[in-house]
C-alpha cells in the first residue's frame, strides 16, 4: 500500500512518513501541492 503525506512543514511531512512506514505503507512526503499532484498519479 502507498501513502503521500502533504504539508508545508518538513517535520510534520517527515513524522507521518516515518508513522506510515512503520505500519508497512510505502511513503512519499511533498511540501508542495502541485508536486504532490504528480506523485499521485
Amino acid at each position: 500500500m502507498r501513502g503521500l503525506a502533504v504539508d508545508d512543514n518538513f517535520n510534520t511531512c517527515d513524522s507521518v512518513t516515518k508513522m506510515l512506514t512503520q505500519i508497512g505503507m510505502r511513503a512519499e512526503w511533498s511540501m508542495h501541492g502541485c508536486e504532490a499532484y504528480c506523485r499521485a498519479l
